[in-house]
């Protein structure tokens, strides 16, 4: 991807008044730095290394399960499953946001981070409707979300089981359905319609995710304002083990755009500074975003790009 002298050194502007923690900092400079991670490599560098890697090995395995399948597919299911990475690209994407501040190169990582979930959980596998964990795919929905994936958005209401009833997720499930339902429904769903329960040791971000809806349906602005604030105040104490996982709070992201086709007049202060964990930048960008553009993918065969761009069905049969 070639930019201009002057954007990129805007972009180097900007990264420079950004506030990261020291932590994270550390963190993603010791990442993007390393000779053992991907994160040191861009987007384009690391579909370009799954693509020269020798899928020899890889494809006899895959022989051996599907002895009927042509050798294409045989080698795109190897490469499919090597660029598919699961959270590897909002973990390698975040932190070369913060060693770089290019917000661009960041949504790309992000629209591949959601369009993997939704391919590898939804379309990859043909029984994953029954999988009691389904509901952790809320994350990657408000990802999408939050940078205004419409195509991705759209692959999950039709895909996803709705309603989750035998969910194990608590909170998260709860979420779930409620942003599922609002997504379908977004102007005739009332409280009653919603389970929005929470427990006295449900973090306040999560809290703050479940009261944000209820804020969103009664278009109560207080309500919104302060379940968003402990959304955002809170975010950083989750649980995740990696820090690039929590160092920006997509699900406010994502909240806010279910919130703009749920009540388009509330009125919501989101931090305008450069100060994770909102990042203003994204935000602003993912208003007018554009898809991901083919060009990313070099050496690709253009079957899989179709499937990595616009979720086109693979040629090979899902899993069971």
């Amino acid at each position: 991807m070639e930019r201009q002298p002057s954007r990129l050194a805007d972009r180097q502007r900007s990264a420079a008044m950004i506030r990261f923690p020291k932590s994270y900092v550390s963190y993603a400079v010791a990442a993007v730095n390393s000779s053992n991670l991907d994160d040191r490599l861009s987007f384009e560098d690391y579909i370009g290394s799954c693509m020269q890697r020798d899928p020899t090995q890889a494809i006899e395995n895959r022989r051996r399960e599907c002895p009927n399948w042509p050798d294409e597919w045989l080698e795109g299911h190897v490469r499919f499953r090597w660029i598919s990475d699961h959270n590897g690209w909002l973990t390698r994407g975040v932190a070369r946001r913060i060693v770089s501040g290019d917000f661009d190169e960041l949504q790309l990582f992000l629209e591949m981070h959601v369009q993997m979930h939704v391919r590898s959980r939804f379309l990859w596998y043909s029984n994953y409707a029954k999988n009691q964990e389904e509901f952790l795919e809320i994350w990657p929905l408000l990802v999408a979300l939050a940078i205004n994936d419409r195509s991705t958005i759209q692959r999950h209401t039709e895909f996803a089981t709705f309603p989750l009833v035998k969910s194990r997720g608590g909170e998260p499930a709860r979420l779930f359905n409620a942003v599922h339902l609002l997504l379908r429904e977004p102007t005739s769903t009332k409280i009653a319609d919603l389970d929005l329960r929470t427990s006295k040791s449900t973090a306040s971000w999560l809290k703050g995710c479940l009261e944000f809806i209820e804020a969103c349906v009664r278009h109560d602005p207080t309500m919104a304002q302060n379940a968003f604030d402990a959304i955002v105040d809170g975010y950083r104490k989750s649980s995740q083990i990696n820090l690039m996982e929590k160092a920006i709070a997509f699900c406010a992201h994502g909240l806010l755009r279910v919130a703009e086709r749920v009540s388009p007049g509330l009125q919501v202060s989101h931090p305008t500074g450069a100060s994770l964990p909102w990042d203003a930048e994204l935000h602003a960008a993912a208003a007018n975003r554009e898809l991901l553009s083919r060009d990313h993918f070099p050496g690709v065969p253009s079957w899989l790009v179709n499937s990595f761009v616009d979720l086109r069905p693979l040629p090979w049969p899902p899993h069971n």
